[in-house]
């Protein structure tokens, strides 16, 4: 259960069977699976397992046991398996969330998505009028990933402002919160593709904006999904994009500080939506970088003026510019930090592209 007995978030994924020639990266999504069941915020887990059927969703619990076997079991029974005879696509999701999940808060995500404490930032009931998408980042550095597979995971940062911190084009998240049922008016022909493709949360974004009305977010700064995918090769089914196939693609959902739908975590925690940030620091913008040095610097950033550095006393401009050209100035993780850069993704307006 979350905070007050409220009903946790039903994760919603998927899992194959695996055979001989399954990627070793099966060791980290069974792994994952089973953390995320011992999560706290997490009251259930949908699991629609792709081959084997029914026999198969019966051996479940010994198959995590087999490949996961350093993984914490003890919250199994939080476990769901549905039979479903294929890799489900993003249609089959969304269809399996609004009927066999009404009025709940899902969590859909890629299986090797792990989430931990921040879910309980997420104001509950999810807002009918919101949706969240999260950004994948790296595990914490010897953290549970290092504990139970014995080494460290420097998986890609997507939660990212641009190539200042991590993925460049900031046009990509793995897992999703929304409150169930969507509207009707979702294009379910648009996303009945897998989600492993090129481009695919493009779409699924798109649906969840335009068709349902669910204005998107991204408050991957607070709320955190690791991306435990650091064994075996990519699971991108193809190079192809999918964007094509789409009515539409919501592309550039930045990282947002203060974030819509968000609370404290507990009452001595200050809210993220509070405009408490740099408060005892000197905020500077990348427009008061000079000339010289300006266009580079931004260059970095997928959206300049969205970007904020927080400094503990006046700085000389030129010297600012070179330091975060040698990306030397972390990024803020919390409101009281400073030397730090941060970006207001929220103030991004959502750019849609069609095709």
């Amino acid at each position: 259960e979350g905070r007050g007995g409220e009903p946790g978030f039903v994760l919603v994924t998927s899992l194959f069977v695996p055979t001989r020639a399954s990627s070793e990266h099966t060791v980290e999504l069974f792994t994952a699976l089973l953390v995320n069941t011992a999560n706290p915020f997490i009251e259930a887990v949908h699991v629609l397992l792709e081959s084997g059927g029914e026999d198969a969703c019966r051996g479940l619990p010994a198959m995590l046991t087999k490949h996961a076997a350093v993984a914490p079991h003890r919250d199994m029974a939080k476990i769901t398996c549905v039979p479903v005879g294929r890799q489900p696509t993003y249609a089959d999701f969304f269809r399996y969330a609004n009927s066999a999940l009404a009025q709940r808060d899902v969590l859909l995500a890629n299986t090797d998505v792990v989430f931990d404490e921040t879910l309980a930032l997420l104001e509950r009931p999810v807002r009918t009028d919101l949706a969240h998408v999260l950004s994948v980042q790296p595990p914490p550095y010897a953290g549970r990933y290092k504990e139970l597979l014995g080494k460290e995971c420097p998986s890609e940062v997507r939660c990212a402002m641009g190539g200042y911190d991590g993925f460049a084009p900031v046009d990509s998240w793995d897992a999703y919160a929304f409150r169930s049922p969507l509207p009707q008016g979702m294009n379910f022909t648009s996303i009945d593709h897998v989600m492993n493709l090129y481009g695919a949360e493009l779409g699924a974004a798109y649906e969840l904006e335009r068709n349902c009305g669910r204005k998107v977010s991204n408050p991957c700064m607070h709320v955190h999904a690791f991306h435990w995918h650091c064994i075996g090769g990519k699971m991108h089914k193809s190079e192809e994009s999918v964007n094509d196939v789409h009515e539409g693609n919501l592309v550039c959902v930045p990282p947002c500080w203060h974030c819509p739908g968000m609370r404290a975590a507990s009452a001595e925690a200050p809210a993220v939506l509070e405009h408490t940030w740099c408060s005892n620091g000197e905020v500077a913008v990348l427009s008061d970088l000079p000339e010289s040095v300006r266009r580079n610097v931004s260059r970095l950033f997928r959206f300049p003026p969205s970007i904020k550095i927080c400094l503990s006393e006046g700085a000389d401009m030129q010297q600012l510019g070179d330091k975060l050209l040698q990306r030397q100035l972390p990024v803020c993780r919390a409101p009281s930090d400073m030397d730090c850069v941060v970006g207001f993704g929220e103030k991004v307006g959502h750019q849609v592209r069609r095709r």
